[in-house]
């Protein structure tokens, strides 16, 4: 698997649809219950809504959760 570097949206407002206005995020390491590969979600520090979701398009490279651990 090779790695990358995520987005970083520090110092930047990205648009809230649900907000209705620009708003900061932070990034959250997820998986999917059924794969076990790890995606990335960008939430809103004003909602908690997702604003941006980012997953590896290549099957090849998508990272995958170990079992009983934890992602963060």
């Amino acid at each position: 698997m090779k790695s990358f570097d995520l987005p970083s949206f520090d110092g930047w407002h990205v648009g809230c649809e649900t907000c209705s206005v620009p708003r900061e995020v932070d990034v959250m390491k997820e998986h999917d219950a059924g794969t076990g590969e790890v995606y990335y979600d960008y939430v809103c520090r004003g909602c908690h809504s997702t604003v941006l979701n980012i997953g590896r398009a290549n099957p090849s490279e998508r990272e995958k959760r170990s079992p009983q651990t934890s992602l963060n």
